[in-house]
């Protein structure tokens, strides 16, 4: 019996420190093959949370915009590199509730842009 009540305990004691922290949030980076940032953001309980960045190869930064749990929230900016075309979204709950359109001149008018 006595034998049991450790091998119990000890079991129990292993499976304890051996599951995952759920709750630790874990940064994504991906790259491109020429080394360049392709996407960077952070996952919480295994979703989607905070900003994210999503860069073209060479890398500007072509969408900028924030998840809470998972789901698109705030505002959201996505580059046409092609037309100069700046498209502001703003989600709630990820669904579109406004959607407007900018022209600009530079890349980098972006990144000021967002801050």
């Amino acid at each position: 019996m006595k034998f049991t009540y450790i091998f119990f305990l000890l079991f129990a004691t292993t499976f304890g420190y051996s599951q995952n922290n759920d709750n630790a949030e874990k940064a994504v980076c991906t790259r491109y093959e020429n080394g360049s940032f392709k996407e960077t953001g952070l996952i919480k309980n295994d979703k989607l949370q905070g900003q994210w960045v999503k860069y073209s190869e060479s890398g500007d930064a072509i969408v900028v915009g924030n998840y809470k749990d998972g789901r698109k929230e705030g505002k959201w900016l996505f580059v046409n590199e092609n037309l100069g075309v700046i498209t502001e979204v703003k989600y709630s709950n990820n669904e579109v509730k406004d959607i407007k359109k900018f022209l600009y001149e530079t890349p980098t008018v972006l990144m000021s842009y967002v801050r």
